[in-house]
């Protein structure tokens, strides 16, 4: 078996010391061979939501492949040189053909082209290439490549490609350079049926690709899960069920007496109605001190249930990380792992203990406040109920940026906790320092923060 690395591309930056470092380290160390990522353009992802997900962005720094592999051959000695992956069909065939082989040369046969389709349609825009034919595209890319590597001239006429009589020269080391794809992504690391098809039919390898900090976020039976996390506390939720109920009733209880105040007390026939009024006044003070007695009630049992919920749910999350292989552990940062625990358990009770209860609450209380309309003017119930709709449409859509938003600050955080347990533990100070690597783990810092802000 032979076990090649990544290099940290993004994570290194301009930092080319570290890179030749980095290389040298691999090398001496038996790695057969070093991957290296390839795209032409980052894009903005708040700019474009037709993609459903950026692994890399305009701000990721990524070295182009083949001039970084040209670069590393003549600091290395005998590491294999491995594009993971490049974007074949956003390519000139023959411009990669002549790339690649050059590289060989240069390294001594040493050279492994790996290729996919890529996800980013943006990047394709921008190169002038049909994103929906990408994969018709690279079949025949193959084809052309292999023909370039190991003959001297062609003469190949397909459906995207007319080379009338040509060549490359110099033909690589290796004839011809061994093409591996790579297929796959984090929410789906089993590849479409088309790319298994071409890798069967064309490819010399397979690069599975997975990316471990992006799972899939839909979980089956999520919700009936999370409920029954509140099951052992049902008492308690049906008391802070029928709180809410109270105190959103009550709210409206004022409001309807005051219009009393005004008819029947101040303005009365024959003048104010001193007794009524000191009534209606204690009525509406008791109603106050009530809801503000019930209301610090409630609070309390939904700060104890979210607390018990968050705690079971730590419980059991710790007895099953300690059931899993010693390959999950392996392949997860522990920084990751430390932050799944805390802090994105903890959201749990934020949902207990505001989400849920507001949206309880905020339901009742559009209910009794139609209903106390309604007595007092239905001309304006009907006016309040005909705009309810788009004050609907408005929450629905900023609740669903909040999502997303929400979802890039937990991934945020447990980056900033992976690389805070990375690279200030005692092992982690050493290799910084020894390497150099200060100003780059500093700099490396606020780029993992900056979805949490």
């Amino acid at each position: 078996m032979e076990i090649g690395v990544s290099v940290p591309i993004v994570e290194i930056g301009d930092d080319f010391g570290a890179l030749r470092d980095y290389i040298q380290a691999a090398e001496d160390l038996g790695y057969a061979h070093v991957r290296i990522l390839d795209h032409v353009l980052g894009a903005v992802p708040e700019k474009h939501p037709e993609v459903p997900q950026f692994p890399y962005t305009h701000e990721s720094y990524i070295h182009e492949p083949f001039t970084l592999m040209a670069y590393l051959a003549a600091v290395t000695k005998k590491i294999g040189l491995t594009t993971g992956i490049l974007i074949l069909p956003q390519r000139q065939t023959a411009l990669v053909a002549k790339q690649a082989a050059e590289v060989d040369v240069l390294s001594g046969g040493r050279v492994r082209l790996g290729i996919g389709v890529g996800w980013n349609s943006v990047e394709y825009e921008a190169l002038g290439v049909d994103f929906a034919t990408r994969g018709s595209r690279c079949d025949e890319q193959i084809e052309v490549l292999r023909q370039l590597w190991t003959e001297d001239v062609i003469d190949y006429h397909g459906k995207y490609h007319d080379i009338t009589h040509a060549g490359i020269n110099p033909l690589p080391v290796q004839r011809p350079i061994p093409i591996w794809i790579g297929a796959g992504r984090g929410n789906a690391p089993t590849p479409p049926n088309a790319a298994i098809r071409r890798i069967g039919r064309l490819a010399d390898g397979y690069f599975p690709i997975s990316n471990r900090d992006r799972p899939s976020r839909r979980v089956p039976h999520l919700n009936r899960r999370i409920a029954g996390s509140f099951q052992p506390y049902w008492p308690r939720v049906l008391t802070i069920g029928l709180l809410i109920l109270v105190t959103a009733g009550l709210g409206v209880v004022n409001p309807i007496l005051i219009r009393v105040v005004f008819d029947s007390a101040l303005f009365a026939d024959g003048g104010p109605n001193l007794p009524l009024l000191w009534t209606l006044a204690t009525v509406m003070a008791t109603v106050v001190v009530v809801t503000g007695s019930l209301g610090v009630l409630q609070t309390w049992l939904t700060q104890q249930v979210g607390q018990r919920v968050m705690r079971d749910l730590r419980d059991r999350l710790y007895s099953h990380l300690q059931s899993l292989s010693l390959g999950f552990f392996t392949s997860q940062r522990t920084g990751e792992i430390q932050s799944r625990v805390s802090n994105d358990v903890a959201g749990i009770r934020v949902v207990v203990t505001g989400t849920v209860s507001n949206i309880l609450s905020n339901v009742v209380i559009l209910i009794s406040t139609l209903v106390a309309m309604a007595v007092l003017s239905w001309e304006l119930t009907v006016v309040a109920a005909g705009i309810t709709p788009i004050f609907a449409v408005f929450s629905y859509l900023v609740g669903k940026r909040r999502r997303a938003v929400s979802a890039r600050v937990q991934e945020s955080t447990a980056e900033m906790t992976a690389i805070t347990q990375e690279t200030l533990s005692v092992s982690g100070v050493m290799l910084t320092r020894l390497f150099g690597a200060q100003n780059r783990e500093v700099a490396r810092f606020p780029r993992s923060e900056r979805a949490s802000v």
